[in-house]
């Protein structure tokens, strides 16, 4: 990956999810990172960041990781999420102590291949059950079905359930 870098010598070093998550890249990712700083141009690094982030089991230890990492070397860090709805200090709550701006993209989906499911008719309730991209959760989906259920006379509402596939990753 390093000759590969540094023969193209690109304007932007995108880098999925590390230093937040993908820890166990590091041995490749710090020294590519390091790398940047002898190109004889300079090159914005930029962190493409889900938008929630998962605990840890030494939360202050990786913190400290992220925020001296992220100090070092990144220039960016793209929020894939809605600021409205999403902000990272609520999964990482030291992000006022990260010096490099951070944007919000909004969330990219495809569009619907049936109108709308969304949009509903505006008088009912809606009710979101989503397991993203993750390897767990069908027992979270099928859980909220069966409460819908049960809470459909008192509460009248529609459930929207979403899981994202491979397939959907095109």
């Amino acid at each position: 990956m390093l000759e590969s870098f540094e023969r193209i010598q690109p304007d932007i070093l995108l880098i999925e999810l590390f230093p937040f998550g993908r820890l166990k890249f590091d041995f490749e990712l710090i020294p590519l990172l390091e790398s940047t700083s002898r190109s004889p141009k300079k090159i914005h690094i930029v962190c493409s960041l889900r938008d929630i982030l998962v605990k840890k089991s030494d939360q202050k230890r990786y913190e400290d990781f992220v925020i001296k990492t992220v100090n070092k070397y990144f220039d960016l860090i793209l929020v894939h999420s809605d600021p409205s709805f999403q902000r990272i200090e609520e999964t990482f709550p030291k992000a006022h102590e990260l010096i490099c701006p951070v944007a919000y993209t909004g969330y990219v989906v495809q569009p619907s291949p049936v109108g709308d499911p969304v949009a509903g008719t505006g008088s009912e309730k809606t009710i979101v059950a989503s397991i993203g991209g993750g390897r767990v959760g069908l027992e979270l989906l099928e859980c909220a079905a069966e409460a819908s259920l049960l809470i459909k006379s008192e509460l009248p509402h529609r459930l929207l359930i979403s899981r994202r596939t491979s397939h959907a990753r095109s």
